[in-house]
């Protein structure tokens, strides 16, 4: 996480104060042969934090679960959720949700309190491998960006 925040700093708060950053100087030098990118302005910055705008999304079903489930995190926090799950029918989620409740992923929360959570964030749900694609890895289980991502499998 260390690294994501210092790499924010370095790429996006520098360039939207006009800061000299490796990418600038990477531009300058590449002439053009870089792909030009329109410079974040300090007020689309600050809009994009604080804007009402959901930002999170998930990596992890399971895991970003617990901390919805937990009321660690909001819904209305919470953008998408992008899963590794390829659930085709309401009923592979409920055989999903009942193989992570015996696994004790949501041990402290009974399978109503779970499937109930499902119900309000189901329309957020994002499964790639349903079509072909890659799936997130979830060492970290929220990102602001989906640029944050890095994938498996096919993309």
């Amino acid at each position: 996480m260390k690294l994501i925040e210092w790499l924010r700093q370095i790429f996006i708060e520098n360039l939207a104060e006009e800061k000299p950053t490796p990418l600038n100087e990477l531009t300058k030098l590449t002439g053009d042969l870089a792909i030009k990118h329109e410079k974040p302005t300090q007020e689309k910055h600050i809009e994009f934090f604080t804007s009402n705008e959901p930002k999170l999304i998930g990596l992890s079903f399971s895991r970003c679960m617990s901390d919805l489930l937990s009321g660690e995190v909001e819904v209305s926090e919470v953008r998408k959720l992008i899963t590794g799950t390829q659930c085709q029918t309401e009923s592979d989620f409920l055989d999903v949700i009942n193989k992570y409740k015996q696994l004790k992923y949501w041990q402290n929360y009974s399978v109503e309190e779970v499937i109930g959570m499902y119900a309000k964030i189901k329309h957020l749900i994002y499964q790639p491998r349903l079509e072909g694609k890659g799936y997130p890895c979830c060492v970290q289980k929220w990102v602001n960006n989906e640029n944050e991502i890095i994938w498996l499998g096919r993309k």
